[in-house]
């Protein structure tokens, strides 16, 4: 099972996204039809994507609260700074009245802001 916090918030995952491994490239069409492409040497495997479960609205509250903000991320005890939520979606009461949640929280990370 995934451990996860942000910001020192402990979130109760049950499913982590599969790694994606992501590199940047700049293309560009040259005036002889030819396509030039630089390639990152940085590779990332951000965003990554969690589907969450809570016995407690605040929990999503706090993390609304920290989305704009820049914080640390561990996941599975590993260390990621300079992360931020890029998005805290599909928000929904598992039982009406129950105060039980679900939801997903995807992360973003800055190489510098």
């Amino acid at each position: 099972m995934t451990t996860l916090s942000f910001c020192g918030v402990t979130i109760q995952v049950y499913q982590a996204s599969d790694y994606a491994y992501d590199v940047q490239a700049k293309t560009t069409r040259l005036y002889s039809g030819e396509l030039y492409v630089n390639l990152s040497d940085q590779f990332s495997i951000f965003p990554r994507t969690f589907l969450c479960h809570t016995d407690s609205y605040n929990e999503i509250s706090i993390l609304t609260f920290f989305m704009g903000s820049f914080g640390d991320l561990v996941i599975d005890g590993e260390t990621e700074t300079d992360c931020y939520i890029s998005s805290l979606a599909n928000i929904k009461e598992l039982i009406a009245g129950s105060g039980k949640y679900t939801y997903s929280v995807s992360f973003g990370k800055a190489d510098q802001h």
